[in-house]
């Protein structure tokens, strides 16, 4: 690996190198909603629980995507897709991206327990203003 890409790949593990994600318009949401993103970061905030185990780490997203409007499985999205605002992908993406600033990452409860749970909270709640 090049020195000129360590900041674009592991960047967002140094919280003065990275830049928060704070429009909730941001095409890295892949479409979202701004109320939605806004709103599902404010929630996630609010309730998060660093204690967990990556299990229940997951699990406090999908009770998200499931309270904001986000299918919690393929079929249910593909049987309707215009009833939701998309799949447990988008909304993981949400976290993702505010933690990261991209789409892809390691697994989501490791980054945050690394962060610690004041950065998490910071880094969500970003677009919820």
């Amino acid at each position: 690996m090049k020195w000129s890409v360590f900041r674009e790949r592991y960047g967002f593990f140094f919280p003065e190198l990275f830049e928060l994600v704070d429009d909730p318009a941001d095409e890295r949401f892949l479409g979202v909603p701004p109320e939605v993103v806004a709103a599902f970061a404010a929630d996630f905030v609010a309730g998060y629980d660093p204690d967990t185990a990556s299990a229940g780490w997951f699990d406090q997203v999908r009770g998200l995507a499931d309270r904001h409007g986000f299918a919690l499985d393929r079929k249910a999205y593909k049987a309707d897709p215009d009833a939701f605002h998309g799949t447990m992908r988008e909304a993981s993406n949400i976290v993702r991206v505010t933690l990261t600033g991209s789409g892809q990452s390691p697994s989501l409860d490791q980054i945050a327990g690394v962060l610690g749970a004041d950065e998490v909270r910071r880094r969500v709640g970003a677009p919820a203003g």
